[in-house]
């Protein structure tokens, strides 16, 4: 059986996706976020490692770009994401 990539980033204590099914996305967007394109061979945990500071912020773009898991079939190469350029502010709205 396969192991998830995301197996350790994952906080056990905290659903992020039933926590958050009902959240208005707009209202957690900044003026200040950024868009990248993701390139070939790229994961969200390491956008989030590289862009946010800790790869177990992962759900956070995948929160703000509507996708429901880190193996959205929509996450590929080409695509554009919204990336928050502070955490704390996203947190903060949460």
């Amino acid at each position: 059986m396969a192991v998830s990539r995301y197996e350790k980033t994952k906080n056990e204590n905290f659903d992020y996706h039933n926590t958050f099914r009902n959240i208005d996305i707009e209202s957690i967007k900044a003026d200040d976020d950024f868009f990248y394109v993701i390139k070939d061979r790229e994961r969200i945990d390491q956008l989030a490692r590289r862009f946010l500071g800790d790869g177990r912020y992962w759900w956070v773009i995948c929160l703000l770009n509507g996708f429901d898991n880190a193996f959205d079939a929509e996450i590929m190469p080409g695509i554009t994401i919204r990336i928050p350029r502070n955490i704390n502010n996203v947190l903060t709205k949460l």
